[in-house]
């Protein structure tokens, strides 16, 4: 599995992806209504939407019903590949804002076992969807165990949702839809017979989340246990340690998480093994932010921090890198990301790569006038081809977005320059306080003069960026310039000068390893080292 790194935001672990790859093949065979409900429309600019709605960061992605077997593995297995593919590009084109849980070609076990090897070791799957039942094959059933091998090898989380039941009563079904009561048996079913199998013990690696608040477990759990030694004693069954393979489980809120359903889910769920899910876009987006802000106000009546809920198991679960909270009160904000990230690419040289950070970084609140000036001022460091070739890039961009229909915010342009402004002097004052100390370069006075004048007298006098906005382009621009480590360290010393926090400094390297690169976020992390050890 990769590793993801958010700041503290809040994480869905239950909404689905249905591109048109796998609506085409369900149509196909006639299967769109077999769960008893219309499979609904989607696509991943509304899912962003109800996410920027609802205060999302990021969701993980997972296939819905029906599984995709149609009575031919092959045919099964490329469908589960083509959206896997399909969920990885997604995740690859909107970094943080998804994750994904890869589909399986069960009751394939072979096939399955050799997707979920390609999804997590190839395309950097979070986890793995399992079905509660693939068409009989229960979770838990013995034909399942290689399979089980393999993901406790690999520590899997696997996101677990109901499916319908091998066997069941279509007229009823037609009457009373699957979701409203059949979803949580369902899911209780294939939970109890992992506990009664003890998989959960046996594969101690592997991390089950159980959908719609825990489903019927809080009231099938004590059952259980008390028919369990009855049963064994009869030999019927073999004795199992239910609370220890209940401790390796996770409960989302998908669903109706009400008052009573939070209590009822304590019973059985530590507060740390619960978190937040919308079961997007089976329920309308408007609704599911109105049950979120609910739940928001309701959670800490039942001794549940919010935070932990909407954000910090999640991120444990799925092996995040959280910025804590002290640091996210001064670290980086969207807005900064987006200009480290498009400044970093910029120096690198990688247009194809700006270009979809570029528009990441509009979408997240970084205006034109901010945009054109970060990669404007970059000639100064980078030379003027870079920045050109930027500057054309962010041109397309936002071309090609005007033609979508996007109205991207145009920004503040740069006040008029007072007409008895002194470059010189500005420049110098602006330059000594960033060494923090008088600088003269009297090898080149020229060169001396250019600096002080035009770079920080006529440039950082450009009031569309701040003096602290300038440096996170500078520094995380000459991340990406080898050979310039001198340079990189005086920049990091001049950015803490300039009002750049060491909370926003610590988060650069993060940032920069997963949008630009490995050996720039190396360079930075070394940069950083020598200046915040010497302070």
């Amino acid at each position: 599995m990769s590793t993801c790194i958010i700041g503290s935001a809040q994480i869905d672990v239950h909404c689905h992806m249905i591109p048109d790859s796998y609506l085409t093949a369900v149509k196909a065979h006639g299967m769109e209504m077999d769960e008893g409900f219309p499979i609904p429309e989607w696509n991943a600019k509304d899912h962003l939407r109800f996410m920027e709605e609802a205060g999302i960061k990021t969701s993980v992605l997972t296939m819905p019903a029906p599984q995709p077997y149609f009575g031919d593995g092959v045919e099964s297995a490329a469908i589960c590949r083509k959206f896997n593919e399909e969920a990885a590009a997604l995740k690859a084109l909107y970094p943080r804002r998804f994750l994904f849980c890869a589909a399986l070609p069960l009751p394939d076990v072979d096939k399955a076992i050799e997707e979920a090897k390609y999804a997590l070791e190839v395309l950097g799957a979070d986890g793995i969807k399992l079905a509660t039942n693939s068409y009989g094959q229960y979770l838990g059933d013995p034909e399942l165990e290689p399979l089980m091998t393999y993901l406790n090898s690999r520590n899997a989380v696997i996101i677990t949702h109901p499916h319908k039941p091998s066997a069941a009563n279509d007229k009823l079904i037609a009457a009373v839809p699957l979701a409203s009561y059949e979803y949580l048996a369902e899911t209780t079913r294939a939970i109890l017979n992992m506990v009664a199998h003890d998989v959960l013990v046996r594969y101690p690696n592997l991390k089950v989340v159980v959908p719609h608040c825990g489903s019927f477990l809080p009231n099938a759990l004590p059952r259980f246990k008390g028919l369990l030694p009855v049963m064994v004693k009869q030999g019927y069954m073999k004795p199992v340690d239910v609370d220890a393979n209940i401790s390796h489980l996770y409960f989302d809120l998908a669903g109706a998480a009400t008052d009573d359903t939070i209590e009822s889910l304590l019973t059985i769920a530590e507060p740390s093994h619960i978190l937040y899910g919308s079961d997007y876009p089976y329920v309308a987006a408007p609704a599911l932010v109105g049950a979120k802000k609910s739940l928001e106000a309701r959670l800490a009546s039942h001794g549940l921090n919010p935070k932990d809920i909407f954000t910090n198991n999640a991120a444990s679960l799925f092996s995040c890198m959280v910025l804590n909270a002290q640091d996210m009160e001064n670290a980086l904000t969207p807005r900064r990301q987006g200009l480290a990230v498009i400044a970093a690419l910029e120096a690198k040289g990688d247009q194809a790569t700006l270009e979809k950070a570029a528009a990441e970084a509009l979408d997240n609140g970084l205006t034109i006038s901010e945009a054109k000036e970060a990669l404007s001022q970059l000639y100064a460091y980078t030379g003027f081809p870079r920045s050109l070739n930027a500057l054309g890039t962010l041109k397309r961009v936002l071309e090609k977005r005007a033609a979508e229909g996007i109205q991207d915010d145009p920004g503040k342009e740069a006040s008029p320059i007072p007409s008895d402004y002194d470059a010189l002097k500005q420049g110098t004052e602006v330059q000594t306080r960033l060494s923090g100390q008088p600088f003269n370069y009297s090898f080149a006075p020229a060169t001396d003069y250019y600096l002080k004048a035009h770079l920080f007298g006529d440039i950082f006098a450009r009031d569309n960026l701040s003096y602290a906005d300038r440096e996170i382009v500078t520094v995380s621009a000459i991340s990406a310039l080898p050979g310039c480590e001198p340079q990189l360290i005086a920049h990091v010393s001049g950015a803490r000068n300039m009002g750049v926090t060491d909370a926003e400094l610590r988060a650069l390297p993060a940032l920069l390893e997963e949008k630009v690169g490995h050996e720039e976020a190396e360079r930075l992390r070394g940069a950083l080292n020598t200046v915040l050890e010497n302070h």
